[in-house]
Order: structure tokens, then C-alpha cells, then sequence
């Protein structure tokens, strides 16, 4: 006898069904699957990559610019420069001064105020800027020619403000330097007086450029008809800093 299955029992009329849902099985296990490994990889690299750039950022060497030293700045002495005939500014240090020089006499000023005949004459108690026998150091006073006579005391004053300049230290140290103009007077009796500022450029500096004019030693006075008279001098005072 031939055996039949039973209609329920044939298993071919879902087979269609079975497939598609072995489809939809599997194809759910791909994309779960490719999603995981998706992922895994994702945070496995960005894991390597924060450590490698911790380990990079932990060992990179910090390095500084040095810093380079301030060049100091070198006093140098200041510098005389003349605006006016070498005759103009005379001097002479205290230092060299030579002994067998006897000082310059002592002018009577009513001799002084009148001519050779006795007449009073107010003009020989004026100050004037160019006389006929012009001011000059007591060091100078053996030489005749006057334009060689008006470098020597051009020599001494220079001298004079060298040995006993003093650059002020708050000038110093700010950088402060220039060209103090100072007025002085040359009286009857070779003696400097009246130094006044003319132009100033820091109060230190001005007060160091009337000490070294007031501090100028042994003058001859200046003559006019013979006669000693007061004679005014301008004295450029360069102070330079390197």
C-alpha cells in the first residue's frame, strides 16, 4: 500500500515563507554583524590615536627664547663743539696751572671806570662780546700771536672740562644726553662770572655744565684801549653717551 501524506503535513506549500524568513534572518545577522565590527573599530582607533597624540603632546620639549642681555651704554666724556671763535671760550685746569705764573693782578676799579686822562666813562664797565685783546689762560699767556694764543686757551678748556666732568648718575641711567648752552663772563679781574644757561637739556645735566664753567681756572682779562674790561663768552657743552 502506498503511503500519502496529509495535505497539512507537506511542507512545500511554505517553503516560499521559510525562505524569505531565513532571508530576513540572515540578513539581520550581516548588518548586526557589520554594525558591531563598525563600531569596535571606531573607538579601537580613536583610542590609539588620543594615547599617541597624549604620548607625543607628554614628551614634546619646551623650549624658550633666551632673552638677550641690554646692552650697556659707555659714558664717554662730554664733547666741546664751538659755535663761536676759539677766542670765545677760554680756560685753564687748576691742575696744570704752573707755579713760576704769577696771578693776574689786581685791577682797582676806579681805574678801572675812567680813561687814561682820569675822565669818568661808564663803557669800560660794560660787557662786551669781542674786545681788542681778547681773554685768555693764564697757561697761553706767553704766546704773542693771538689766533695761536686763541687755540691754546681752546686746548685748556677743553682739558679742564675732560679731567673734571662728572656725568650725572639719573642722566646716566634714563640715557639722557645733549648740548647744554652756557653763558659766563669774563670780568677785569680774569675771574669767570654771571654763568647763567642759556639752553638747557636735563636739569642735572645743566647744573654739571655750570659747575665745570664755574670751576674754570686763571684768566687774563681782556683788554679795550688798554684797559681791562668785562667780556661775555658762550660755551656749547656736548655730553654723549655709547
Amino acid at each position: 500500500m502506498k503511503t500519502k501524506k496529509l495535505p497539512k503535513a507537506n511542507l512545500e506549500r511554505k517553503r516560499g515563507m521559510y525562505f524569505q524568513m531565513g532571508l530576513v534572518i540572515a540578513l539581520s545577522a550581516a548588518l548586526l554583524a557589520f554594525e558591531w565590527m563598525t563600531f569596535e573599530e571606531f573607538e579601537k582607533e580613536k583610542s590609539e590615536t588620543s594615547y599617541t597624540e597624549t604620548l607625543e603632546t607628554e614628551n614634546m620639549p619646551i623650549t624658550r627664547m633666551p632673552e638677550k642681555p641690554k646692552p650697556k651704554k659707555q659714558v664717554r666724556k662730554p664733547k666741546i663743539s664751538h659755535t663761536l671763535p676759539p677766542e670765545t671760550i677760554q680756560t685753564e685746569p687748576e691742575d696744570n696751572k704752573d707755579p713760576d705764573i704769577p696771578e693776574p693782578p689786581e685791577w682797582d676799579d676806579q681805574y678801572d671806570l675812567e680813561e687814561p686822562g682820569g675822565t669818568f666813562d661808564p663803557f669800560f664797565n660794560k660787557i662786551f662780546i669781542s674786545v681788542e685783546n681778547m681773554p685768555h689762560a693764564c697757561n697761553c699767556r706767553e704766546i704773542k700771536n693771538k689766533e695761536q694764543q686763541a687755540l691754546c686757551t681752546d686746548r685748556e678748556i677743553q682739558k679742564h672740562f675732560a679731567s673734571n666732568v662728572k656725568y650725572p648718575y639719573d642722566a646716566k641711567q634714563i640715557g639722557i644726553d645733549g648740548t647744554v648752552y652756557v653763558n659766563f663772563v669774563v670780568d677785569k679781574t680774569g675771574k669767570v662770572s654771571q654763568a647763567k644757561i642759556l639752553k638747557g637739556v636735563y636739569p642735572s645735566l645743566d647744573k654739571e655744565a655750570l659747575r665745570l664753567v664755574k670751576t674754570l681756572p686763571c684768566y687774563i682779562p681782556g683788554k679795550q684801549r688798554g684797559l681791562p674790561v668785562n667780556v661775555s663768552f658762550n660755551a656749547p657743552i656736548k655730553f654723549t653717551l655709547y
